[in-house]
């Protein structure tokens, strides 16, 4: 990052920038949805949450902030496991290859994906993409 320093809204644009990109790579994907207990979605759905920040001071005006996303891919029953890892796979090439999200970060990286599956069912049918970032803040 170029001496582009982002202010408390730039966590709003980061989530932004990183939702644009999902949802303009994955146009089949519904990233409005919202995640409401238990109740699996009747397409494929995904969201993405900023779950922490951490700050460390670089001097007395400006901090370096790690924030941990997660991404969200759940899948209706007609998906299989292995799509669901095929496409968590893809999410992660897709970031890897767009790490700085149009210069709002300074770097990125996909840091674990998890697999699960709903109660009743065999085959994952979400996924949980830890991506993890990092931006300067003043």
């Amino acid at each position: 990052m170029d001496k582009e320093y982002l202010s408390a809204s730039g966590l709003t644009d980061i989530t932004a920038a990183l939702k644009k990109l999902l949802a303009d790579t994955y146009t089949d994907i519904d990233w409005s949805y919202e995640l409401k207990g238990p109740v699996m979605p009747t397409k494929l759905a995904g969201t993405v949450t900023a779950d922490t920040i951490d700050f460390e001071d670089v001097d007395k005006f400006y901090s370096v902030g790690t924030i941990d996303y997660s991404i969200y891919l759940i899948a209706p029953a007609s998906f299989s496991d292995v799509e669901i890892q095929n496409l968590a796979m893809g999410v992660r090439k897709l970031l890897r290859n767009n790490d700085r999200l149009g210069g709002l970060t300074s770097g990125g990286y996909v840091r674990d994906i998890s697999f699960g599956a709903a109660p009743g069912t065999r085959a994952a049918s979400a996924a949980i993409i830890n991506f993890r970032v990092e931006a300067l803040f003043v």
